[in-house]
């Protein structure tokens, strides 16, 4: 018999670095509505690259 064991995908120290990292401070809003569509920007261009690679 195999045992799998079950893996997460990210541990809870790196959730806090990420969330650390992307929650804004109260002085600093803009800084996280720039950093958000940067993230959204970056996610959708890895995924139009992705698709495109796959349609090739």
């Amino acid at each position: 018999m195999s045992s799998q064991s079950s893996t997460r995908a990210f541990a809870p120290f790196e959730w806090m670095v990420a969330l650390r990292y992307l929650r804004a401070r109260r002085k600093e809003g803009f800084i996280s509505v720039i950093a958000g569509f940067s993230f959204i920007g970056i996610s959708l261009g890895v995924a139009t690259l992705i698709i495109v690679m796959a349609v090739m």
